[in-house]
């Protein structure tokens, strides 16, 4: 039996609703695609988490022949995805989606790390669950794509996640983490370094796994970087192909 899913609640979704990706963030996306793929044919791209269709939308734009499926738990982000007829809405969590066409690329946009749970451990456990499902459901040579916010700590490269998910799973400490500036307060967030997502993507049966920082982000008191144990923070676009044979 797998971890239950914590989910957010609508407000801290409409927040948290954004475009985070910039032309040179979408270039990186782009050139994996064209990287991996025979652009000219049949595209399949799972974009989980997909919310608004923001990134779908760019991505049917670049690429004509491409057929994206936008899936997201919350149905208020969903309803405010642009139509188009190469793209299908699905109102599900990844966790629930046992049976599906094999995809040519799932992409996680800042998804994985709200896949959180009723402890650390558990919600480690639904991360790595998640990218082993998401490597069921690509093709032979199908692709992973992530960009998350790693926290790289010291001494211990993963301790930072681990004191914020604490910090921000309590119901107690609810009040406090939001006038801090969490949105994700009471309910958690998962958050890694690039190595322990590196590692979790091995463990799901990826072999090949590249990585690229995108920029380092994070002006915070001195008091709260050595409360985390946090030498720094960036946004990293993580790659990872499944075998052409398996």
């Amino acid at each position: 039996m797998f971890a239950s899913l914590r989910l957010l609640e609508p407000s801290q979704i409409e927040r948290d609703n954004i475009d985070y990706i910039d032309s040179d963030m979408f270039k990186l996306v782009t050139n994996t695609i064209e990287k991996h793929f025979v652009t000219d044919e049949t595209l399949r791209v799972l974009d989980v988490g997909g919310g608004s269709g923001y990134f779908a939308d760019k991505l049917l734009h670049r690429f004509a022949k491409s057929q994206v499926t936008v899936l997201d738990p919350a149905l208020s982000v969903l309803k405010q995805n642009r139509p188009n007829p190469r793209k299908h809405l699905l109102h599900k969590t990844f966790q629930s989606l046992d049976t599906f066409p094999e995809q040519d690329l799932i992409h996680f946009n800042w998804t994985l790390q709200h896949l959180v749970s009723n402890s650390y451990e558990e919600s480690c456990e639904l991360q790595l669950d998640s990218l082993r499902r998401a490597y069921r459901l690509l093709r032979p040579g199908g692709v992973v794509a992530i960009f998350e916010n790693c926290y790289e700590g010291q001494p211990v490269s993963n301790l930072p996640g681990q004191i914020i998910y604490e910090f921000t799973a309590s119901k107690t400490l609810a009040p406090l983490a939001k006038m801090l500036g969490a949105n994700t307060a009471g309910v958690g967030v998962g958050f890694h370094s690039e190595m322990a997502w590196r590692q979790m993507l091995t463990l799901a049966g990826f072999p090949r796994i590249v990585s690229s920082d995108c920029y380092y982000y994070g002006e915070m008191p001195r008091w709260m970087k050595f409360a985390l144990r946090l030498k720094q923070q960036k946004v990293t676009f993580i790659v990872a192909q499944k075998p052409l044979t398996c």
